[in-house]
């Protein structure tokens, strides 16, 4: 009896061993293995999915006007086609509108990201009304006076429905008089040198602009 039980233990013990190995060596069937996927999958899809808040994509926005690289190295038919491209979007107007006024966006484009100096009238620094009476004479080939009051005097006013690209932007910013000026260039969009960030392209619907916006006028000799 007592030889049988040790025999019958033995087995037992054999058995386990065996078995362990087996399941060492155990490959999923192929089945088994898409379900465990499938089950990876749905945990993946309950996992919280990360949203940008809206002031994080307007950093980033306010990152990339103010950071702006002009590219280098191109054919002038491939910078023509890059400005093209690149105004379009941000005007949010067809290609075509920025391809006829070429002139206009190449000069747009050497002095974006100037920096605002007052009274400035170079690269090294340009203030609202100086980069007006630059933009007028380089595109235009209009001679305009210096000062933003004056440039006002010298206009024609303008409703805001019949403006059109080239006229001058007058706001009133903490003043009864004329503080700053900018160049409409379509779209409800204007060039100008801003305090804030130097050259740069501005939406008239933008709160701030809104609020100080005066009156458009158009230059008696344009």
């Amino acid at each position: 009896m007592k030889k049988t039980i040790q025999l019958l233990l033995i087995a037992i013990i054999a058995l386990c061993i065996v078995s362990c190995g087996v399941l060492k060596n155990y490959t999923a069937p192929k089945d088994e293995l898409v379900i465990r996927k499938k089950v990876d999958m749905d945990k993946e899809k309950t996992q919280p999915t990360k949203i940008l808040s809206n002031d994080k994509k307007e950093e980033i926005k306010k990152s990339s006007n103010s950071n702006y690289q002009r590219p280098t190295n191109l054919s002038n038919r491939e910078y023509e086609k890059y400005l093209v491209e690149h105004y379009s979007t941000i005007m949010n107007t067809p290609p075509t509108y920025v391809k006829n006024n070429l002139d206009l966006y190449k000069f747009i484009d050497v002095w974006y990201g100037t920096p605002y100096r007052y009274g400035g009238l170079s690269q090294n620094g340009i203030d609202c009304s100086g980069f007006a009476k630059t933009l007028y004479n380089d595109v235009y080939h209009v001679e305009i006076t210096r000062e933003g009051n004056a440039q006002f005097n010298e206009c024609d006013v303008i409703e805001k429905d019949d403006m059109q690209e080239g006229d001058l932007l007058f706001f009133k910013i903490g003043s009864r008089h004329i503080s700053h000026v900018a160049v409409y260039i379509g779209n409800g969009k204007f060039v100008h040198a801003a305090s804030s960030k130097g050259v740069m392209i501005s939406d008239l619907s933008e709160v701030y602009y809104k609020r100080y916006y005066f009156k458009a006028g158009r230059p008696k000799n344009k």
